[in-house]
């Protein structure tokens, strides 16, 4: 039996609906969002991850409604990730799918 491929499975799903999810720009840039934004979760829950990416191991969960600073953003997996420090002082990486600037 083959190990699962998370990348079979999302080529497989059909796309999100248009404005449903940040994108990077087409120079594969940060979408807008700098170092220094505050960013305000926008889903009940969001993981923050070791690294920028859906393998990575989730570290810690943030709540709708906190607020981050971002450190860093960069684009992996075809998602644009940025590295915010949390409430708790946990420094990680979150999908900009699950925020938006305050």
């Amino acid at each position: 039996m083959d190990a699962w491929n998370p990348d079979q499975l999302r080529r497989m799903l059909p796309p999100p609906p248009p404005g449903s999810e940040a994108q990077p720009t087409r120079s594969g840039g940060t979408g807008g969002i700098q170092r220094g934004t505050v960013v305000v979760v926008q889903t009940p829950q969001a993981n923050v991850r070791d690294q920028p990416s859906l393998n990575g191991t989730v570290i810690d969960q943030v709540e709708s409604g906190d607020r981050m600073r971002v450190e860093q953003a960069t684009t992996a997996d075809g998602r644009l990730w940025l590295r915010v420090t949390t409430g708790a002082g946990i420094s990680g990486w979150i999908s900009s799918s699950t925020v938006r600037p305050q």
